[in-house]
């Protein structure tokens, strides 16, 4: 089973430039991010903290839906999905 995970271009320099990341073997979203940080160590510590929680500067998309309305990072997934890690945009 693999999962793919666009990679936004502020953390492309944590997975050596690559845009798109296969993982395998993935239950849920949470799966697939630690999945994605095994491969590139470098990303510990820039999407989730130490208790597996979304970073606040982070909108996660599976399949162009909002993580939030399929249930959060305990979201399953299945073959072919596709999560997309998109920036928060803030300001004042």
């Amino acid at each position: 089973m693999s999962v793919t995970i666009e990679i936004p271009k502020a953390l492309q320099t944590y997975t050596k430039g690559a845009v798109i990341i296969k993982v395998d073997h993935c239950q849920s979203v949470c799966d697939c991010i630690n999945a994605l940080i095994k491969q590139f160590p470098a990303l510990d510590g820039q999407i989730l903290d130490n208790e597996e929680m979304l970073l606040l500067r982070w909108s996660i998309y599976i399949n162009n839906q909002i993580l939030s309305e399929r249930g959060g990072l305990s979201s399953s997934v299945k073959t072919d999905d596709v999560i997309t890690l998109l920036p928060m945009i803030s300001g004042g």
